[in-house]
């Protein structure tokens, strides 16, 4: 049985997520009528429960170092723990889809013939990256940016070059995700989120940043709006 919790506390978790969201809509009634459009109560538990993980955790929330002088900050631990919140919450999104390993990947039935014998090195390199297009877990982030309308697009284009180029929203999604297994995997530290112009090289890509973790946020915002077909709508 799935954890049902948050949509059994209906009331309480709307309005959490109206404090997110009341600076989309002119109202609190369209707010709620368009939260009960959403068809399947999974899905209504899963926005009620990433609205209220991101306002606590991020939005609302703060890293706190208490040995800190008075006055002094560390907003680069912040910017991390909260990047990484959010990185959670787009993966969060379609922790429904089935996993499947490798290994299945490769036997099943309308592959094998195309597949087997993997007989170099190169052949078994070039089925892992196939592999990993369609069920890595960089193609959750990949597929949540992707959706996102145009003007987030554009907003995204507008902040961050790699490499001396703009590229589209996937493969800030694919930096994005490689900044946090880097963090998972050899505990660094983010820094690419901090206020005004971020140039930092990441494996053999030089990366030019103007996208703050605020940036990130909003986008974050629309993009979870979008993702269960809320239309924001605000008069002026």
């Amino acid at each position: 049985m799935p954890d049902m919790r948050y949509l059994e506390a209906r009331d309480k978790f709307l309005e959490y997520a109206w404090d997110v969201y009341s600076g989309y809509f002119d109202s609190k009634a369209a707010f709620k009528e368009q939260f009960d459009w959403i068809q399947e109560d999974t899905s209504k538990n899963l926005f009620l429960k990433l609205a209220a993980f991101y306002k606590f955790l991020v939005r609302d929330g703060a890293f706190r170092i208490d040995q800190l002088e008075e006055g002094e900050t560390a907003d680069f631990l912040d910017e991390t723990y909260k990047f990484i919140a959010i990185v959670a919450f787009v993966e969060a999104l379609y922790s429904h889809e089935k996993y499947v390993d490798f290994f299945e990947w490769l036997s099943a039935r309308e592959r094998r013939a195309q597949v087997f014998p993997v007989d170099t090195p190169e052949k078994l390199a070039w089925l892992y990256r196939a592999y990993k297009a369609d069920y890595g877990a960089t193609k959750k982030t990949e597929r949540f940016f992707a959706s996102l309308d145009e003007s987030a697009q554009r907003l995204i284009a507008s902040q961050i070059t790699i490499d001396g180029e703009y590229k589209p929203a996937e493969a800030l999604a694919r930096l994005l995700y490689g900044i946090r297994s880097e963090f998972v995997h050899e505990a660094r530290l983010v820094l690419e989120l901090s206020s005004g112009t971020m140039i930092s090289v990441r494996g053999e890509r030089v990366v030019v940043s103007d996208f703050s973790l605020r940036d990130l946020m909003k986008v974050f915002e629309m993009g979870l709006l979008q993702h269960f077909n809320f239309i924001p709508y605000k008069k002026g």
